[in-house]
C-alpha cells in the first residue's frame, strides 16, 4: 500500500513537473505567427504590374518593383515610366509616401458622341432593312456601352492604382534609379 502510495505521490509530481517544464516551453518558446492579412494588407507580388497615374488622372506607368529595408518598412516603389512593352521604359524610385492608393477603379472620360449628318434614308426604306440582316447594330442599341464603371464590391489583395501629383514629363525628367547591386 505504501509502495502504491509513493507511485501515485511520484506520478503527481512528475505529472506537475512535466505540464510546469510543458507550460515554460510554451510561454518562452512560443512562435508567433499571421493566420490571415486584413483588408487594406496588400501583397507585394500583387502590387507589382499596379498602374500609376498623374494628376490628370493618366496613365504615367507600373509598379516594377518594391524597395523594403531590413525591418520589413516600405522604402520606394520603382515606377517603369514610357517605353512600350519594357523596352525605352525608364526606371525611377518614389518614395512609398509619395502615392496615394485607391481601390476603385479610374473613370476615364469618354468621348463625345460624333455629331455627323446620318444620310436620309430611302424611300423603301423597308425592303432595304430587310435584306441587311446580317448589318452591324447601331452603337445606341450595345448592351453594357455605359461609360460608368461600377464600383468594386470584391475584396482584392491590391489596389486597383496609385496617383501620383507629378506628370509623366516630370517623371521621364527625374533620376534613373538603379539597385544596391548594380543589376536590374
Amino acid at each position: 500500500m505504501k509502495a502504491t502510495v509513493h507511485a501515485l505521490a511520484l506520478a503527481a509530481l512528475m505529472s506537475a513537473l512535466g505540464s510546469s517544464t510543458h507550460a515554460q516551453t510554451n510561454t518562452t518558446g512560443e512562435q508567433h505567427f499571421v493566420s490571415n492579412a486584413s483588408q487594406g494588407e496588400w501583397r507585394a507580388s500583387k502590387l507589382v504590374g499596379v498602374a500609376i497615374y498623374g494628376p490628370d488622372n493618366k496613365s504615367i506607368g507600373k509598379v516594377s518593383d518594391i524597395i523594403i529595408d531590413g525591418s520589413g518598412t516600405v522604402k520606394a516603389l520603382v515606377v517603369g515610366v514610357g517605353g512600350f512593352l519594357g523596352v525605352g521604359q525608364k526606371d525611377v524610385g518614389l518614395p512609398f509616401t509619395e502615392v496615394k492608393w485607391s481601390d476603385q477603379p479610374v473613370v476615364e472620360p469618354t468621348p463625345a458622341p460624333a455629331t455627323a449628318m446620318q444620310p436620309t434614308p430611302p424611300a423603301n426604306s423597308s425592303s432595304i432593312a430587310s435584306t441587311n440582316q446580317n448589318a452591324a447594330p447601331s452603337a445606341t442599341t450595345l448592351p453594357g456601352s455605359s461609360a460608368v464603371t461600377p464600383p468594386r464590391t470584391t475584396v482584392y489583395d491590391y489596389p486597383d492604382h496609385g496617383t501620383v501629383s507629378l506628370t509623366k514629363d516630370e517623371l521621364k525628367a527625374a533620376p534613373d534609379f538603379h539597385y544596391a547591386s548594380g543589376k536590374s
